[in-house]
């Protein structure tokens, strides 16, 4: 702990200077400069070697210091005489304003010194997201770095890489790598964003600021999001429309207006799409402004006449509407004529007039798309402090704006998204943004309903990587803001028509029928380009109907054609074995039906035998349990292990071959952990029962004691076993094996595993402290000087 503290010098009276100009022009309060100043000398100091304590450059005692600053930036005392430093550096401001920049550059680099790219980058990340977020995010970034390491797509730490292209690539990866993607599927969203974030910093090349970029704190860089006005959804969403719905007459509806507009008015079918679309956003803002009347498609006239004038006399749905063209006010005149009623007539106020084209704002525009690319942060005072400085440094003119005016003409301008206001373009240009509609248009153009964001973020995420479109729920933002009429908006995708109800199940289920054979996933997935391919794997895999034939197949059960009677003769057989050992393995069935229905198994010849299983599963699934490959009784699943134990138990001698032959009837290996515990192997081939054991254990023991006479000794090392006690079997390696394993009272058996044909492992002393097979190899790796550690030999141990 620090016993006093150093005196000032220039660069920190450069630091406390900058802070109470801040608090004189009104970019900060007294409170918060003082607050910042005390933040970054105790940065620089810790950055400069200097030991701190928590009374080191405090908020008191800036405070008190910023007093005597101020009298020397005055000229006069204020409350505290000025300084001969604090003096020199005020004189050099007033006098040499260059020299005291190059003095506060200097000084803000000793503050961020020392920084790396993970602090930087860390620091940037606090910026964008929550508390709750960053705390996520910073543990994906071990699960990215681990995996592109480990194959090669990185070849040192994540955040000592700079390199564009090679963090590229880290995003493809961990977007489209199916391992990586699978292994971590519970937190696979968050990593894909928290990997976005770093590839948007590298992108922009912020890690170059480190050292040397003007920095400036907050004490808090999360503001809690409010709704915008200015940015309601464009459409009613789906959970939104079935809500409204249910109140409304089979008369008064989106389907009947837009029938209406189009065989009564003769509009255009895309026009009259966009006015029902319109029609049902009106009704989503007037609700979530509560209006005290928010029907538009009711059966009550009054009630939709009244909607529309409090909508009309809106100052914030006027400005909404002129951001839409004045799309919404038409189609509610439309909306009148066809309830009935008369066309209301608005006196528009000057603010509708100004407002009767979209807000446009050159000099606004040109800061933020210099400026803020990656976003402007809604609600933040030093945001709005830092738009002001750049306004300043682009146009040469001061910024007379309000903060209230810059936040709301910024919310006007972009378009909102977790906080933050994103310039349109900025997100994705001009020629992006028309590749995007186009793909949207064809695919309604081939018979599509509805597209899932996630579908059409997977399509374009290359093309997004270059831009400022981050995940599925950001891109729905721009599309509800781009839109203007195209599509529908809804929860998870964007539709034709306004009253799409989407069923992936059926889709999937449809698409499968229709193949009528085993289809990839890359087949599904062309076939089905609207849904996200994370939905359909997770339909496959959730039902029991989609069935997997192995190789990355599905087909579904019902192309297994199967009559009444053929299913009648398939569960005899299952019943007539079970009856007889109370299962039946998969194959054992398959073999079966192939011997008393050949005719099936031929028709159904693309179908694996573990797929064709499945598919009786599904149709059987009421009358047996069916647990991997082993058919039960129903309510009675029986496992492999369950199989080779009872197998072990029910009989007094056994051999290998006759294991063997049961693992190859169940198209499985043998479980000899199981076989082990059930039964007692007296040789390589020969297994008895469990009950034939007769050990002295303690005169075993002893003898073991002098075999052993280190704290391990591997098995096949004891070749002599004339001195062990007879047990009624004649002493091999496989009895001294299973002896040492289940036991031995004093020793226990380290191995990677029981196998047929050898004994592997080693005989460790239970005193000796080794509990594990990876122990035992860590102790003999650091203890044999005889080893090279190396690969090669390390490996061959």
């Amino acid at each position: 702990m620090a016993e006093r503290q150093p005196s000032w010098d220039k660069y920190e009276a450069a630091i406390l200077l900058e802070g109470i100009l801040a608090s004189m022009k009104g970019e900060l309060t007294r409170s918060d400069a003082v607050k910042a100043v005390s933040h970054d000398l105790r940065a620089m100091a810790v950055h400069r070697g200097i030991e701190i304590d928590a009374v080191y450059r405090n908020t008191n005692g800036i405070s008190f210091q910023m007093k005597s600053m101020e009298s020397a930036y005055l000229g006069r005392t204020v409350f505290k005489p000025a300084t001969r430093l604090f003096t020199g550096v005020a004189s050099l401001y007033h006098d040499s304003h260059d020299e005291f920049q190059k003095l506060l550059k200097e000084a803000r680099a000793m503050i961020i010194d020392g920084k790396t790219v993970k602090d930087d980058f860390m620091r940037y990340l606090a910026e964008q997201v929550s508390p709750a977020q960053l705390s996520d995010f910073y543990i994906c970034y071990s699960e990215i770095e681990t995996f592109c390491l480990k194959i090669k797509v990185l070849q040192k730490p994540l955040f000592q890489t700079t390199d564009i292209e090679t963090i590229k690539k880290v995003q493809r990866t961990i977007e489209q790598n199916k391992f990586f993607r699978i292994t971590r599927r519970k937190q696979i969203n968050k990593i894909v964003a928290a990997g976005r974030y770093y590839y948007n910093y590298i992108k922009e090349g912020l890690y170059s600021r480190i050292g040397i970029e003007e920095t400036a704190v907050e004490e808090s860089n999360t503001a809690t999001q409010t709704f915008q006005p200015q940015h309601t959804h464009n459409i009613a969403n789906d959970t939104m429309s079935k809500s409204v719905a249910s109140e409304q007459s089979d008369e008064i509806n989106s389907r009947s207006f837009s029938r209406y507009l189009s065989e009564t008015l003769k509009m255009a079918d895309a026009t009259s799409r966009s006015y029902s679309s319109a029609i049902n956003n009106c009704e989503v803002f007037a609700r979530e402004h509560q209006l005290p009347s928010w029907q538009l498609y009711t059966s009550d006239r009054q009630a939709a006449q009244e909607t529309i004038r409090l909508l009309l006399n809106d100052a914030d749905f006027l400005s909404y509407n002129a951001r839409q063209h004045n799309r919404f006010r038409a189609a509610l005149q439309k909306f009148l004529m066809f309830i009935g009623a008369e066309p209301q007539q608005t006196v528009p106020t000057k603010a509708d007039i100004d407002s009767a084209s979209p807000y446009r704002n050159k000099g606004y525009e040109q800061v933020l798309r210099e400026y803020f690319m990656k976003g402007f942060r809604m609600d933040s005072p030093l945001e709005i402090r830092k738009f002001k400085r750049y306004y300043t440094a682009t146009h040469a003119t001061e910024l007379t704006d309000s903060d209230d005016d810059i936040s709301n003409k910024i919310k006007q301008l972009c378009i909102l998204y977790e906080g933050k206001a994103f310039l349109p373009d900025v997100m994705l240009s001009e020629d992006r943004k028309e590749e995007l509609l186009d793909y949207i248009e064809s695919a309604f153009a081939d018979g599509k309903a509805a597209i899932y964001y996630q579908a059409i973020f997977a399509e374009f995420s290359d093309v997004f990587l270059d831009y400022h479109i981050h995940d599925a729920d950001m891109l729905k933002a721009y599309l509800t803001s781009i839109g203007n009429g195209r599509f529908f908006i809804n929860r998870s995708f964007i539709s034709k028509t306004p009253d799409v109800s989407m069923d992936p199940l059926s889709e999937v289920r449809s698409c499968l029928q229709n193949f009528g054979r085993p289809a990839t996933y890359d087949e599904l997935f062309a076939a089905l380009p609207h849904l996200p391919q994370s939905k359909i794997k997770l339909i496959l895999a959730s039902n029991v109907e989609f069935v997997n034939n192995g190789r990355s197949e599905y087909f579904h059960e019902s192309i297994v054609h199967l009559s009444d009677e053929e299913l009648d003769g398939i569960a005899e057989i299952i019943q007539r074995t079970i009856d007889e050992r109370d299962f039946i393995g998969g194959n054992e069935l398959y073999d079966a039906i192939r011997a008393k229905y050949p005719y099936i198994i031929e028709e159904n010849h693309t179908l694996s035998v573990y797929g064709f299983r499945d598919a009786l599963k599904a149709k059987l699934g009421d009358k047996f349990s069916f647990k991997g490959n082993i058919i039960s009784r129903s309510g009675q699943e029986i496992s492999m292990v369950d199989v080779f134990a009872k197998y072990a138990r029910s009989h007094d001698s056994f051999t290998l071959s006759e294991l063997q032959g049961l693992a190859d009837s169940l198209a499985t290996t043998i479980y000899f952990d199981t076989v082990y515990e059930n039964s007692l192997r007296i040789s390589r081939d020969q297994f008895v029962s469990k009950a034939a054991a007769q050990f002295p254990v303690a005169d075993i023991d002893e003898v073991l004691d002098r075999i052993c006479t280190e704290k391990y000794i591997p098995l096949p090392e004891v070749t002599n076993f004339g001195a062990l006690p007879y047990v009624g079997f004649p002493w091999n390696s496989f009895l001294l094996e299973h002896y040492v394993a289940s036991y031995s009272q004093k020793y226990l058996l380290l191995h990677s595993s029981f196998n047929g044909t050898e004994c592997a492992g080693a005989i460790v002393k239970r005193s000796a402290g080794i509990g594990s097979f990876d122990d035992l190899i860590i102790d003999l790796l650091a203890n044999n000087n005889q080893i090279e550690m190396k690969k090669p030999p390390c490996f061959n141990i």
